[in-house]
């Protein structure tokens, strides 16, 4: 693994990304629970 890094001040921050996300069809239990999650939104206050 070839990981490069960039120098600010005094500390090396490394250059890193995420592989892609998969794309595919989440499927029904899938879709329930993200409707669940965006009905339920603990902790954050809008």
């Amino acid at each position: 693994m070839d990981v490069t890094y960039t120098e600010h001040g005094d500390y090396y921050y490394p250059h890193l990304a995420l592989p892609p996300q998969p794309t595919g069809d989440i499927g029904r239990f899938g879709r329930m629970r993200k409707t669940y999650l965006k009905e339920h939104q603990l902790g954050i206050t809008a």
